[in-house]
């Protein structure tokens, strides 16, 4: 059911920096005005960690959830009685399997948080099949094991921009409970925007998150969620709701929340009013939490929805994807041809003949997968003309 109104509640607290004190000091003021961590975990219960761990990189890159923050999150669940486990499923590009996550723990920092606190990782690579009775657009996902396993589940999401749905945030970040690959098929079969956020929302009502923490300490602007700049924002941010957490987010960072496809849905599905100032914003006031400067994606596949409504037809869609959004352009001199891209394609529409990744236009769908997927950041995503010319129309 859609939470109530006055039910939306986001906590705010200040966190410079990543020094491991400092981030459970800010963690456990930002969780007090919301009962603290023994309103969400008993003694004895299992408790799922998925931070958002996009791709096997270092975590001063911005790319993925702080272990830190994981840390500090783990030993609060510890102090309650519950046994965290960390689990998160990387796109295509890392196998969903004991090996490839045993990698994306290793590079990410999340072995060294279960080293240092005893937390276990999640490396079984298992794959359930669930109902989601709340779905509007899904009604049965194949998830990770962990989401099965677990009692309670608390998303770690990452404060970043994200080229297909603006943001990254609390509601994109749970996507990471479907596996790697069969991530690809909703990239396929939801190529029209809002019919993926529906699915996003869906993802949210089947993992079902009791609780929230936002790891905004250093965000990522422009061209996220991996190639975009580092952005200092000094938060931490908690809630039990993805959707509020996603509408104060976009407040923060000075995006009008329902300019984010899964906010814009959330408020069509009756899941929030759509008003941010109907979120109770405790702890750190708004207004003092607020940041300038912070650069939204350019990529804009709404145009694509906006300008060619989706009975024209197969053809004509595809021409406004090829000649209305951005599309990924493989840069050679910083690509070395490693096939992240070409695997994390839904469509199969990359190839690397002559050391150099190439885009087929005739099959991409604008999902942007091998952008994100790029460990080198050498895919640019460049603006056709008729864009640019459409943004200045809806503008």
């Amino acid at each position: 059911m859609p939470t109530p109104i006055s039910r939306l509640q986001v906590s705010l607290a200040r966190c410079a920096d990543y020094d491991p004190l400092q981030v459970q000091e800010a963690l456990e003021a930002v969780l007090r005005p919301l009962g603290g961590m023994e309103r969400f975990v008993r003694p004895g219960q299992q408790v799922l960690l998925k931070p958002n761990l996009l791709s096997p990189v270092p975590p001063e890159r911005a790319v993925t959830t702080h272990p830190a923050v994981v840390e500090a999150v783990a030993r609060l669940v510890q102090q309650a009685g519950g046994r965290p486990l960390i689990a998160d499923s990387a796109p295509a590009s890392v196998p969903y399997t004991p090996a490839g996550l045993a990698r994306l723990y290793q590079a990410t920092g999340m072995a060294g948080v279960a080293a240092r606190t005893g937390a276990e990782l999640y490396t079984a690579a298992a794959v359930v099949d669930l109902p989601c009775a709340e779905g509007r657009r899904i009604h049965r996902f194949e998830a990770i094991g962990a989401l099965a396993e677990a009692d309670v589940v608390i998303s770690l999401p990452k404060l970043k921009t994200h080229a297909l749905t603006v943001l990254t945030g609390a509601t994109k970040n749970l996507f990471g409970v479907i596996p790697g690959v069969r991530k690809m098929a909703y990239h396929v079969t939801l190529s029209r925007l809002d019919d993926f956020a529906d699915m996003l929302l869906d993802v949210v009502a089947l993992a079902a998150p009791a609780l929230v923490v936002m790891d905004a300490v250093v965000g990522m602007d422009g061209d996220g969620p991996s190639a975009g700049r580092l952005f200092p924002i000094g938060l931490l941010m908690a809630s039990t709701s993805s959707v509020a957490m996603d509408a104060i987010v976009a407040e923060v960072v000075g995006i009008p929340p329902l300019e984010v496809p899964t906010l814009r849905r959330a408020a069509e599905r009756g899941i929030w009013s759509g008003d941010p100032a109907e979120v109770e914003v405790l702890g750190l006031p708004l207004e003092q939490a607020r940041v300038a400067g912070f650069r939204r994606p350019q990529a804009n596949p709404p145009l694509m929805d906006r300008f060619v409504p989706f009975g024209l037809g197969r053809h004509i869609r595809r021409l406004a994807l090829r000649y209305a959004t951005r599309r990924p352009v493989p840069q050679a001199g910083r690509c070395t041809a490693c096939g992240a891209c070409q695997q994390a394609c839904p469509v199969q529409a990359i190839a690397i003949p002559d050391g150099l990744a190439q885009v087929d236009e005739r099959l991409c769908i604008r999902c942007y997968c091998c952008h994100e997927a790029c460990p080198e950041e050498a895919i640019e995503l460049k603006t056709p003309r008729l864009a640019r010319l459409l943004t200045r129309i809806r503008g």
